[in-house]
């Protein structure tokens, strides 16, 4: 089995995971070619992780139920350690942030491998850039980057240094991808609809 995801393939053989750092489409050739004649895999890691989930150049590993983040440069393919066979459970999302767990608690971690908050909510979602598109300028405006969390049955949202910029309040949010504004969430309080201002006040619809 083969993933690809900007610039990093992962390679599965049996049941156990690899990774190698090239082209997209040079990569899907490669290993198609490879494993379809004789087997023989070039991989950067041998393959023997559980699981590998990976965002650009952030890859989570999974070995012995516990989860390594590294960054693999895609320019030379050297590899930094950023947290060590630390968390139960680990997900990469944007701009180098990934979702971690462990002991049932959640939190996010940095591109640098550091807890931004500490695991202290019962649940939580990825990081996620609001994001409008400039129609005049043609060109895309970032303006918030924004993960969910939920402690005590309700959902908020933090900032990217773990600042709540919402407090925990919504019944449910739900992650949504649009053509012109990326990912973007809604959140859910009674019957009613809210929305992201550019402000980071969520209003409802």
């Amino acid at each position: 089995e083969i993933k690809a995801d900007e610039g990093l393939v992962s390679v599965r053989v049996g049941e156990k995971w690899g990774l190698h750092p090239t082209s997209r489409h040079a990569s899907y050739l490669k290993y198609s070619c490879d494993i379809e004649n004789d087997g023989k895999i070039n991989e950067l890691f041998e393959c023997k992780y559980d699981d590998i989930n990976t965002r650009f150049r952030y890859v989570a590993l999974k070995l012995n139920n516990k989860w390594s983040y590294i960054n693999v440069s895609l320019e030379d393919g050297s590899v930094h350690v950023l947290c060590d066979h630390k968390y139960d459970y680990m997900f990469c999302t944007f701009s180098g942030f990934a979702i971690v767990m462990l002991d049932n608690k959640w939190g996010h971690i940095n591109s640098e491998g550091k807890e931004i908050c500490g695991l202290k909510y019962d649940d939580a979602y990825g990081f996620v850039q609001k994001m409008e598109y400039d129609i005049i300028n043609n060109c895309q405006i970032d303006y918030l980057n924004i993960a969910g969390v939920c402690i005590n049955g309700k959902w908020g949202f933090i900032d990217e240094n773990g600042n709540e910029v919402c407090e925990p309040m919504f019944d449910e949010i739900k992650m949504w991808h649009g053509e012109m504004d990326g990912y973007f969430y809604e959140a859910y309080l009674g019957n009613k609809t809210y929305s992201l201002s550019k402000t980071g006040v969520f209003v409802e619809k």
